[in-house]
């Protein structure tokens, strides 16, 4: 079906906009993993760093300590980013994978880095009045969502800089709130506090719901589903409806988390990453 999009379509692709083509790609290739049948291993890549993640042409990236490295879908290293002038790296986010989101928590600086791990450009988030950014995550197109701890909300930053949306203060919610994970996804953005649940806003910060899931460190959101570990298990969940379902997996000993991306599934454990094809 996409060799035929491609093949129909030559002529005028270099006309459209890349992230629209890119995006379009990404909803056509098939994901549904949940139904595969068989699962190959593929390559094992070592993990010791602070975060990874992946994107939808199934590039794994991982960061340790100020490196960024990217591995395509068959686990071959194909780019590094390294700086130590910002110290570690605390998040990444390559949702949109010509604009990878790396954050340096200690010093409020978020670099913006193009499928090559090139940086494009960077932000000093202090400097646009985000006291105490504590996470950060891509919002397409239209800028950045960032969790001030100073104030305890949740913020849009356009690319422009400026604050164009702000949470109500978490804190008259909830007592000692300690986020660990932002993501949008959709049209939500999901806020992770693993005492309380998975908190959900909409696309102008307001707050709707909690999705009574506890203790988690981390998922992958795809759309209207979230993806996540819980004992040995990984676990869909449906935002709408809140409807669960178990993943059949090709190995379940050991699994922190999981990832899933068009005709890939990357597991990892404690001091590696799997990638599995299906």
């Amino acid at each position: 079906m996409i060799e035929e999009l491609l093949m129909k379509y030559s002529n005028k692709l270099k006309q459209f906009d890349l992230k629209l083509f890119l995006l379009i790609i990404a909803v056509l290739l098939p994901w549904n993993f949940t139904k595969a049948q068989e699962f190959n291993f593929v390559q094992r890549i070592p993990f010791t760093g602070q975060s990874y993640t992946t994107d939808n042409f199934g590039n794994l990236l991982i960061a340790s300590n100020g490196d960024v490295v990217k591995y395509d879908l068959n686990g071959v290293q194909t780019a590094i980013y390294s700086s130590r002038d910002a110290g570690n790296v605390h998040s990444i986010d390559a949702t949109d994978p010509l604009k990878v989101i790396v954050f340096y928590k200690d010093f409020g600086i978020v670099r913006v880095l193009d499928q090559w791990l090139a940086i494009k450009s960077e932000i000093n988030l202090r400097d646009i009045g985000l006291k105490e950014p504590w996470l950060v995550c891509n919002s397409g197109s239209n800028g950045y969502w960032i969790f001030d701890q100073s104030d305890f909300q949740l913020k849009k930053v356009n690319n422009q800089l400026s604050i164009i949306s702000e949470s109500l203060p978490i804190n008259r919610l909830f007592k000692n709130v300690n986020p660990n994970f932002l993501i949008e996804t959709a049209n939500f953005v999901l806020l992770n506090l693993p005492d309380k649940g998975i908190l959900v806003f909409d696309n102008f910060g307001i707050y709707s719901r909690t999705i009574d899931i506890k203790e988690l460190k981390y998922f992958q959101p795809r759309e209207y589903e979230i993806f996540y570990a819980q004992n040995d298990t990984i676990i869909s969940c449906n935002l709408y409806t809140l409807e669960r379902e178990e993943i059949v997996l090709p190995s379940t000993k050991d699994i922190l988390d999981m990832r899933a991306e068009p005709h890939r599934m990357y597991l990892r454990r404690k001091d590696a990453i799997d990638i599995y094809s299906f």
